[in-house]
C-alpha cells in the first residue's frame, strides 16, 4: 500500500470514531431528555426519593431528602414529597347522645409528623393520604365515644374536659408512630330549636339568680359600711364630749372673736355671756345697735 493510501485509511478511521463518539453522546442527550430526572424537595417538606424502571420491573427506594433540596441530574428519579408541618384536621359531626337527642358540634385535632420520618409515613401510613387512611376514621370514633357519655346539657359544660380525654386516647394510640397530636378542642355545639329555649331559659335563670345574689352582696357591704360609718362617728362624739372642756371652748371662742375683729366694713360689740368667757356671747351689729330692744 502507498503511503498516500495509508494516510487516507488513518483519516476515514478517524472520522468513524468521531461520527461513533458524537452519535453516542447525542443518543446519551436523548436518552437522558426521556429519562433524566431533578427530584426537589420544598422547605418544610420530606422527600421519598425512588427510582422508576423505564420498561420493566418494580419501583425501588433510592433515599430520602430534607427540603428545600434536590437529588441533581438522576435516572428515572422521582420523589414523593409530604408536608411534616403542624396542621388543624376539622370534622363534624351529628350524633345522637343518651336521651336520644340529635347533637351537632365540631372538632379540631392539630397534627404534625415526626421530623425524619418520611420513609415510615410512605411505607407504612399512605404517603400523603396518610390522615385519611390511618387518622381519620380512628380519631372521629373516639371523639363520638367520649361525647355519648354525657347528657346533652353536659357537653357544652365540659368541653375541655372532653378534648382532653380525646387527645389523651389518641397520643396513646399512637404512640410510637410518626403522628404526633399536638392539640385538640370541642366546638360550635349545636342542639334541636326546642332545646335551645329550654337551655336558654335555664341559662335566663341562673343568670336571674346570680344578679340577686350580687345584690344581696351589694346590700351587705352597704350595711356594713353604715355601721362602720356609725361606729365612726360615735367614736367622734364620744371624743369631742370628752375633750370638749371649758378651756377648749374658751379658747375657740376668743378666736371666733379674731376672726370677727377683722372685718373692715362692719362694727361688732360682743359681749361674753359667762364671767370666764366661756359661754356663747351675744353679738351685737354696731350699725343698728339702736335697734336692738333695750339699747340707747
Amino acid at each position: 500500500m502507498t503511503r498516500h493510501g495509508r494516510s487516507g485509511s488513518r483519516m476515514k478511521g478517524k472520522l468513524a470514531a468521531i461520527v461513533t463518539a458524537a452519535a453516542i453522546g447525542i443518543g446519551g442527550i436523548g436518552a437522558y431528555a426521556i429519562g433524566g430526572t431533578n427530584p426537589r424537595t420544598d422547605a418544610g417538606f420530606e422527600g421519598y426519593v425512588y427510582h422508576d424502571p423505564l420498561v420493566l420491573g418494580e419501583r425501588i427506594f433510592e433515599s430520602t431528602q430534607v427540603g428545600p433540596s434536590s437529588t441533581g441530574l438522576v435516572w428515572r428519579e422521582y420523589v414523593n414529597n409530604i408536608d411534616m408541618r403542624p396542621d388543624t384536621y376539622s370534622e363534624e359531626y351529628e350524633i345522637v347522645t343518651k336521651k336520644d337527642m340529635n347533637l351537632t358540634f365540631d372538632s379540631h385535632v392539630r397534627i404534625s409528623l415526626k421530623s425524619g420520618s418520611i420513609k415510615e409515613v410512605v411505607e407504612k401510613f399512605g404517603g400523603k393520604q396518610w390522615y385519611e387512611n390511618n387518622v381519620k376514621r380512628p380519631y372521629r370514633s373516639t371523639v363520638r365515644e367520649e361525647v355519648r357519655t354525657y347528657k346533652p346539657f353536659e357537653v357544652k359544660l365540659h368541653t375541655e374536659k372532653i378534648a382532653k380525654a380525646v387527645l389523651g386516647k389518641l397520643q396513646e394510640r399512637y404512640k410510637g408512630t410518626p403522628i404526633i397530636f399536638e392539640s385538640l378542642d370541642i366546638g360550635n355545639i349545636d342542639y334541636p330549636g326546642s332545646v335551645k329555649k329550654e337551655i336558654e331559659a335555664k341559662v335566663a335563670s341562673q343568670q336571674k339568680l346570680q344578679r340577686k345574689d350580687i345584690e344581696k352582696d351589694i346590700e351587705r357591704r352597704n350595711a356594713d359600711i353604715r355601721v362602720i360609718k356609725a361606729e365612726g362617728l360615735a367614736e367622734a362624739q364620744r371624743v369631742i364630749n370628752k375633750t370638749l372642756t371649758p378651756l377648749y371652748v374658751q379658747h375657740e371662742a376668743i378666736e371666733a372673736y379674731k376672726t370677727l375683729a377683722g372685718s373692715e366694713n362692719t362694727t361688732f360689740i360682743i359681749a361674753p355671756t359667762s364671767p370666764n368667757g366661756t359661754g356663747m356671747p351675744i353679738i351685737i351689729d354696731g350699725a343698728n345697735v339702736n335697734k336692738v330692744p333695750g339699747s340707747k
